[in-house]
């Protein structure tokens, strides 16, 4: 089941609207209304993509790296936001805590 926190694996689309590669994504909220949309953040795992003041580094450090089952550091790229059905998010990783953490985690 979908739910805020989760890691999943989505084919994130391309700026000029090329088609994407699978990479990881974190959910971050279900959207109100009658669709079953869900708001997601693409989480590269080459960490030059990180913009100062504008995202968040995710690393082996991280209380929840482990249990988001990344196995490489990544960057929460808050630049990088879809809105998604439900339906096409049939791979699931792991889990962020989401609370209590800096930047994109809530406290």
């Amino acid at each position: 089941m979908i739910a805020e926190g989760r890691v999943v694996i989505f084919r994130f689309p391309e700026t000029e609207q090329a088609e994407g590669k699978l990479r990881p994504a974190i959910v971050v909220r279900q959207l109100p209304g009658q669709y079953n949309d869900w708001l997601i953040c693409l989480i590269p795992l080459q960490l030059h993509h990180k913009i100062p003041d504008f995202g968040e580094v995710i690393d082996p450090n991280d209380l929840d790296f482990k249990q988001s089952a990344l196995i490489l550091p990544g960057v929460i790229r808050i630049s990088r936001f879809a809105v998604i059905d439900e339906t096409l998010l049939p791979v699931q990783l792991g889990k962020f805590l989401l609370k209590g953490s800096p930047g994109l985690r809530a406290s």
